[in-house]
């Protein structure tokens, strides 16, 4: 951003949101012409509040509460309107005679500004972008937000701000009962509390039971889970143990049907002792039977050992030793078969020794009876018996054990069903109470329905306001019309009753009836359990209606008495009749004064009007208008941090800091920040860069307003965090504001008697184009007659031929130079006159403190003066002494200078007030 022809950059988020939404700054920059409202903003941001908010309290509300781009757009562009009408407002107010003022019960000065500030609107050239391009006024600007009605509506602390004055009332009974509603609910939820406290205990209770119904139910599972798993264990052991059992039977079985199995040796070894006795008996009859007989036998043993011989030599041997014997005895037996085969062909010489066979045979057979039967038998019972006994001990133990967790089970289903049972009541307890609290949902429901449509209806309002700006900027219809579809539409949400003259898509709510109706029904259909919430609930109930009811009747009444307002009605339309906008309105507006003000008669306004904007084309040069660049020079202003402020005063002054506020001018300051801030008090008024305005100008002889009673801006002696920096330091003053800010504002007004001195105490001049109401110690001033007393009025401020105080004292002190005067009388410049060193000392130094590019110098009385005095120029021409004696005025180092030629009663100060300054 440009100023004076030098780059400053304005903050990161602030150029973001600028440049990522111009509409939202353009929509912003209509300001409080437009939003809230136009009656609204007129009487409160505009002027500030008598005991309440100023202007610029009303930008801190609104630039505090930006946090995101689009919020902070439109809040730079709010405080950018601000600024605008800093100066536009100096140029009207001076034109109009007065401030706009809606509640004063006159319209004559109103009706000057607006027919002024629509021809000047006529005439101002289009919106451009960045690129040149036109920028449509029907189009160029976004629409309301949610951002405008948080900060301009439903705000506590704006709220309080507008019952300070009855023209906001309507805004401040909108939110008295968004406020309402939601105390409603506040209490309503007070009655549900109430009831569900009384059931916390039930309810407390009812999610123990679910606990342990839970728990129950899971330990009844695992009890289940692990009966089954010993039930099976149990069926298994019931099968080994039969198999046992089985197994047993059968082997007594085997033992008792066929002993001769458990026995084969003795049976063969009984055979061989028949045959060797036969052999004995007939040895012919021998030889051919013995052959058969041989072959039997031969054949028996075969079928013998084939069906046992394997299965009892592979179930003893390896334990007995008689299974050994046994098998040697019936290898034996088969030697003598053999031989009982061979004595066929040799039968007599075997008789004796079959003889001597069968009685050894016989023997041996005793022996092994008797034996063999104990083992054979014994080992077979030993074993199965064993093998029985074990299956039969775990099947016992399982069956206790199943026995044991059927036992669990029962007792774990005996807890479930008490634990259910108990529930049950318990929930059914429950189930009462959250009926009833569902009851009592639904009036909060409502509420909460009826508070959402109450923030809709409020950025309607703000949408309307919107619409109601484009009709007064294009000039297209009555903007009241605007608020009155509003109200049909959206304002009933507001009411008590509200009436059904919406249409399709408008909120259109039940009200209060409803809210009555459903706490009736919720009271009524209290169970028996929660009979003695009836008494609470009524009283709720009237707590609620009582709060309701007054804000909603008030706000019926504010809504209506704001649109059906006959100034209101008036108001809006005049700002949008474009009949309003021409000339010839113009020059008969100002042509007559029926006000009782002693208002400035014109025999043609408009012709001083367009001197001082210099149409071009039929349109104003924004460059040559002095009110309207001035405008935007300090918009520009407003978007810098203060470090940027603090580096453009070190540009224009070549000093850092400032003599009054020190190194830093403008402090830091976190967030959203403007130098408006702590500056402007009313931008209805005029002058607000110093505290206090200058009069209006009135009739000849009419004495007009004090500036005391102008209080537009702050005033940095009552306050020293307050008023415009730029002004408050008078170094400042000259080197950064009047630069920034080159030429007066009244324009061709000026050259009007009544504003000339004596008749008006504050004249303006090229030399002194802002006259200050406030002298160097703060005392108000009744005039400023600088411009009457310089030797050249017309001399613009500007032409400073110094830029320090070296140059300054090479320019005005000039007595060690010969060629200073060029031949003619030197002269001195006196600005004080003192009876003592010290009081002059003081005035030098102070000045000299003051002023950092300036010079006063202290020069002592010689002859037959007695006065010390200081000077601001020596031994230098009339020209310059005029100069010096000039600029001495204007920054009120004196306030009556002189100059003395051509013999001087005084010599200088052997040590200059200078020097005294710079050892301070």
């Amino acid at each position: 951003m440009t100023l004076n022809g030098q780059a400053y950059p304005i903050p990161q988020d602030v150029a973001v949101a600028i440049t990522s939404h111009p509409e939202r700054y353009r929509i912003g920059s209509l300001g409080p012409d437009v939003f809230p409202d136009p009656v609204v903003g007129q009487t409160t941001t505009h002027p500030g509040l008598a005991g309440g908010w100023q202007t610029d309290d009303w930008l801190r509300n609104i630039l505090g509460a930006a946090d995101d781009p689009e919020e902070r757009a439109f809040a730079y562009g709010f405080a950018a309107h601000a600024a605008g009408d800093v100066f536009a407002h100096t140029y009207v107010n001076a034109y109009a005679g007065d401030i706009f003022e809606l509640t004063d019960g006159e319209v004559e000065v109103e009706r000057r500004h607006f027919v002024l500030e629509k021809y000047i609107e006529s005439l101002t050239p289009d919106m451009r972008d960045v690129a040149g391009n036109p920028i449509p006024w029907s189009s160029g600007f976004a629409t309301a937000t949610s951002f405008s009605r948080d900060t301009l509506i439903l705000n506590p602390s704006v709220a309080g701000q507008y019952r300070k004055v009855s023209t906001a009332q309507h805004l401040a009974a909108m939110f008295d009962v968004r406020t309402a509603v939601e105390d409603a609910d506040k209490l309503t939820q007070d009655a549900i509390g109430r009831i569900t406290g009384f059931g916390a205990d039930y309810f407390k209770k009812q999610l123990e039971l679910q606990i342990d119904l839970a728990t129950g139910k899971t330990a009844l599972d695992a009890a289940d889970l692990a009966l089954k798993g010993h039930e099976e264990l149990l069926e298994i052991r019931r099968a080994a143990y039969d198999e046992a059992l089985r197994a047993l039977n059968g082997a007594r079985d085997i033992i008792r049907n066929y002993p001769e199995l458990v026995s084969p040796h003795k049976a063969l070894l009984a055979i061989q002792v028949k045959a060797l006795s036969d052999a004995t008996d007939a040895l012919t009859k021998a030889t051919a039977d013995a052959a058969r007989l041989g072959g039997g036998i031969q054949n028996e043993i075969n079928k013998f050992n084939n069906r046992l011989g394997n299965l009892v030599c592979d179930t003893f041997l390896g334990f007995l030793d008689e299974c050994n014997d046994l098998v040697n005895s019936i290898t034996e037996a088969q030697n003598r078969l053999n031989v009982l085969n061979n004595a066929v062909v040799v039968a007599d010489a075997a008789v004796k020794e079959a003889e001597k066979a069968r009685d050894t045979t016989q023997n041996v057979i005793n022996e092994i009876d008797k034996a063999h039967d104990a083992a054979i038998r014994g080992i077979a019972d030993g074993v199965y018996q064993a093998a029985e006994a074990a299956a039969k001990a775990e099947l016992d133990l399982q069956e206790a054990v199943v026995k044991e967790a059927r036992k669990g089970v029962g007792e774990a289903q005996k807890v479930v069903e008490r634990i259910q049972a108990e529930l049950d009541g318990v929930g059914a307890i429950v189930d009462e109470i959250k009926r009833a609290v569902d009851k009592y949902n639904l009036i909060t429901l409502f509420l909460r329905n009826w508070n959402s449509d109450i923030n809709v209806a409020s950025e309607q309002y703000i949408k309307s306001s919107h619409s109601a700006g484009m009709a007064m900027l294009l000039n297209a219809g009555n903007p009241i019309d605007e608020y009155w579809t509003w109200y049909k539409c959206y304002g009933q949400v507001f009411l008590a009753h509200p009436k059904e003259l919406g249409q399709a898509g408008c909120l259109v709510r039940e009200g209060i009836d409803k809210v009555r109706e459903e706490y009736d029904r919720a009271i009524d259909s209290l169970p028996e359990i929660l009979r003695w919430a009836i008494a609470p609930s009524r009283e709720a109930q009237k707590l609620v209606m009582k709060r309701l009811e007054p804000e909603l009747k008030k706000a019926e009444f504010a809504l209506l008495a704001f649109l059906t307002d006959k100034t209101t009605a008036d108001f809006l339309l005049l700002l949008s009749s474009p009949e309003n906008a021409t000339r010839s309105k113009l020059v008969e507006v100002f042509s007559n004064d029926t006000s009782g003000k002693n208002l400035l008669e014109f025999d043609d306004a408009a012709d001083l009007v367009e001197k001082d904007m210099t149409i071009s084309g039929g349109k104003l040069d924004p460059d040559r208008f002095a009110p309207l660049r001035h405008s935007v020079t300090l918009a520009k202003l407003s978007l810098l941090a203060p470090d940027q402020l603090n580096r453009l005063a070190e540009n224009l002054s070549g000093v850092k800091g400032s003599p009054v506020y020190g190194a830093a001018i403008y402090p830091n300051n976190p967030g959203n920040f403007t130098l408006l801030y702590n500056m402007v008090r009313s931008i209805d008024g005029n002058h607000q860069w110093q505290a206090y305005g200058l009069p209006w100008p009135r009739k000849a002889g009419v004495e007009a307003a004090k500036p005391g009673k102008l209080n537009y801006g702050y005033d940095y002696n009552l306050d020293q965090s307050k008023g415009l920096r730029f002004w408050v330091d008078p170094f400042l003053r000259e080197r950064v504001f009047q630069v920034l800010f080159p030429d007066g504002v009244i324009g061709a007004l000026g050259d009007r008697r009544e504003l000339q001195w004596p008749q008006y105490r504050f004249p303006a001049c090229p030399q002194n184009p802002f006259p200050a109401t406030q002298n160097i110690d703060g005392s108000i001033r009744s005039s400023d007659p600088t411009c009457a007393v310089v030797a050249d009025a017309a001399r613009p401020a500007l032409r400073l031929e110094f830029t320090n105080r070296n140059s300054y004292q090479d320019r005005y002190f000039q007595c060690d130079r010969t060629q200073a005067t060029a031949g003619e009388s030197p002269y001195w410049t006196v600005v004080g006159s003192f009876t003592t060193k010290d009081g002059a000392s003081r005035h030098a130094e102070a000045n000299n403190t003051r002023f950092p590019d300036h010079l006063i110098e202290v020069w002592e009385p010689q002859n037959s003066n007695r006065y010390w005095t200081t000077m601001v120029a020596a031994c230098t021409s009339k020209a310059r002494a005029e100069e010096a004696r000039d600029l001495a005025i204007r920054r009120s180092i004196a306030t009556d200078a002189f100059i003395w030629s051509p013999r001087l009663p005084w010599k200088p100060q052997e040590t200059s007030a200078d020097t005294l300054a710079s050892n301070r």
